[in-house]
């Protein structure tokens, strides 16, 4: 277990004005294959095959540093072979003009994108929670109240959430938090709040993540009563550049 009050910045080294970008293509954006680099894989880290699905349109389902930090890998959901397929090079796709969206229900529906509707990549803190309720009602009213608690902790533009549904089991919580300063700063100021019961992932490759739990007999609060525990991750998507943050161990 690792100390947040003990955390001190380690900036990474510069980057030129070209490296420094997000990534080509959007979150759900509709593209193109048109190549390959060899690189491509699937959920179990092994080789895809991509010769036989060039020309197909896929979604963007992410993106990552390449390991030079000059360029982003992106990950496409393959219809297809109903798979998200890996680490594609940019330069293997191309835009369509389309962008998939989801209604409430579940619903997919192709659309023109619209740059200034649906984008850019901004830098965020994903936050997951695992809640405690079955009940609807009470997950909705657990977002709401650690929204608000997010708009307390660090000066936002925006937080958004959603429910995560599993049959018979508690409801999860995913929201966004888009710091109106800077992303890793507000990532220190909201893990920072909760002075006990975290693990830090010590792998800063991709991004930076710390996780909290509620021990047994611990009154501590992250966020709100009913967050049983929550992964906190800071996500930069303006630069393919890490930075990484320095944590020395709590006495």
């Amino acid at each position: 277990m690792r100390a947040h009050s003990a955390l001190c910045r380690r900036m990474a080294n510069g980057l030129s004005t070209a490296d420094a970008r997000p990534p080509k293509f959007l979150f759900a954006e509709v593209v193109r294959i048109v190549g390959h680099t060899g690189t491509e894989k699937d959920d179990f880290d092994d080789p895809v095959d991509v010769e036989g699905l060039i020309g197909q349109e896929v979604v963007v389902q992410g993106a990552r540093p390449t390991e030079d930090q000059r360029a982003w890998w992106i990950d496409v959901f393959v219809d297809s072979i109903d798979t998200v397929v890996w680490d594609f090079s940019e330069a293997s796709l191309e835009g369509t003009g389309l962008i998939e969206i989801t209604d409430e229900h579940g619903n997919a529906q192709r659309v023109p994108l619209d740059p200034a509707r649906y984008g850019p990549w901004r830098d965020d803190i994903m936050i997951e929670i695992e809640s405690a309720t079955v009940a609807e009602d009470e997950a909705q009213a657990l977002a709401e109240a650690a929204a608000a608690e997010l708009r307390e902790l660090v000066a936002v533009d925006e937080v958004d959430w959603r429910l995560v549904e599993s049959k018979n089991e508690p409801f999860g919580i995913t929201l966004w938090v888009y710091p109106t300063g800077d992303a890793l700063e507000a990532f220190e100021q909201i893990v920072g709040a909760t002075p006990q019961g975290w693990e830090h992932d010590d792998d800063e490759s991709v991004f930076i993540s710390s996780r909290w739990g509620r021990q047994s007999g611990d009154p501590t609060v992250f966020l709100s009563p009913g967050v049983r525990a929550a992964d906190v991750t800071y996500r930069r998507w303006t630069t393919p550049k890490r930075r990484s943050l320095r944590r020395t161990p709590s006495s």
